[in-house]
């Protein structure tokens, strides 16, 4: 399942995340042109269908300011109450002068502080990839079942359009075609998709 495999390599990391970005675009251009090819294979038919592929807007890693100042405030809370239990630690117990207990507390708190905030917006980068991951396997599954649809009906009425052809040539409108008695009239064109065809290849 491409989904899975693409949540599974979902990255945390700024540069990580663009890079991912640009791998998963080209993975579901890559499946979806597989479909396609198997679609024109089990039909018959040369080329591909000139259809639009879905437009997939870029995942929106950056915070916004009220998370940022949310990270912030949460990571300088969890930093402060570190740095004031680590310098009672080490001046009451240890019995490290009251100066070093403070520099120590505070340089634990800063680095407490800094990772708290850091980890947040990792985690808020990977929400973000899983978010878009959902929606452009949707998006894409979506437009290839559209264009199957599409080239299965063209399919099935390039016989009718012969047939027409045909009556036409003989001096037959379609129309009076349609008047001649059940047994007289040509049988319709049977299913051209069997069962196990490629083209209902559920790689998405």
């Amino acid at each position: 399942d491409l989904r899975a495999d693409l949540l599974a390599e979902v990255p945390s990391g700024r540069h990580a995340a663009a890079r991912f970005e640009v791998g998963a675009r080209h993975r579901l251009a890559e499946v979806a042109g597989r479909v396609r090819e198997a679609t024109g294979v089990a039909l018959g038919v040369s080329g591909h269908a000139a259809r639009r592929p879905p437009d997939l807007p870029a995942p929106v890693l950056t915070q916004r300011p009220d998370e940022m100042w949310l990270g912030a405030l949460l990571g300088a809370g969890f930093g402060l109450g570190a740095a004031l239990g680590l310098a009672r630690v080490a001046t009451g117990l240890a019995g490290v002068p009251d100066r070093l207990g403070g520099v120590l507390g505070l340089a634990l708190g800063l680095a407490l502080t800094w990772a708290v905030i850091r980890t947040r917006a990792r985690m808020h980068r990977r929400a973000v990839l899983d978010r878009w991951v959902g929606t452009a396997v949707t998006a894409v599954r979506q437009a290839s079942e559209e264009e199957l649809a599409f080239r299965l009906l063209e399919a099935q009425a390039a016989p009718r359009r012969s047939q027409n052809g045909k009556l036409t040539d003989f001096g037959i409108a379609p129309t009076e075609a349609a008047a001649l008695p059940t047994g007289n009239r040509p049988s319709p064109a049977p299913n051209r998709v069997p069962a196990d065809s490629p083209i209902r290849d559920r790689s998405f």
